[in-house]
């Protein structure tokens, strides 16, 4: 609720898949956009294919964006919300395109939230991404792990 009254720093959620946390990352995104904020929201593996959709040039050229251009805009849009970053398998590429985008995102100290189902500092999303999203120096991090079970088992 404090996230999306006034976004600032990054809000990290982690737990077991099911326990609500796609849920709650949308539920701030909904009031934000309801108070006219700029912010993206997405799944991380819709926001991989999304840029590596513009490899293809005709794709590309279609859209009117490079792949360049769409990492930027996840760089810099005010407030990110990227709901089950690490569900994905780990490849040399996606590791570099998330550090490449939550660095610039960290250097700007611009507002974001994620949900994991890995902890932030776990190595699988590389040491240097990993020891970003684990920074709690100064607040600029508030992890909370979600312990609650998964709602789908019943």
């Amino acid at each position: 609720e404090k996230f999306g009254n006034r976004p600032h720093g990054w809000l990290i959620l982690h737990g077991t898949t099911g326990n609500g946390k796609s849920h709650l990352s949308a539920s701030v995104y909904n009031k934000l956009k309801a108070k006219v904020v700029s912010t993206i929201y997405s799944t991380a593996p819709d926001i991989l294919k999304s840029i590596q959709s513009l490899f293809d040039d005709e794709t590309a050229k279609a859209e009117g964006v490079t792949a360049a251009q769409r990492i930027a805009t996840y760089q810099t849009v005010p407030v990110l919300i990227v709901d089950d970053l690490g569900a994905d398998h780990a490849t040399e590429w996606r590791a570099a395109t998330w550090f490449e985008i939550f660095d610039a995102r960290y250097r700007n100290q611009l507002p974001t939230m994620l949900t994991m189902n890995i902890a932030p500092d776990d190595e699988r999303l590389g040491y240097r991404l990993a020891s970003r999203l684990s920074d709690t120096h100064d607040g600029f991090c508030a992890i909370y792990p979600n312990t609650a079970p998964d709602y789908r088992k019943g």
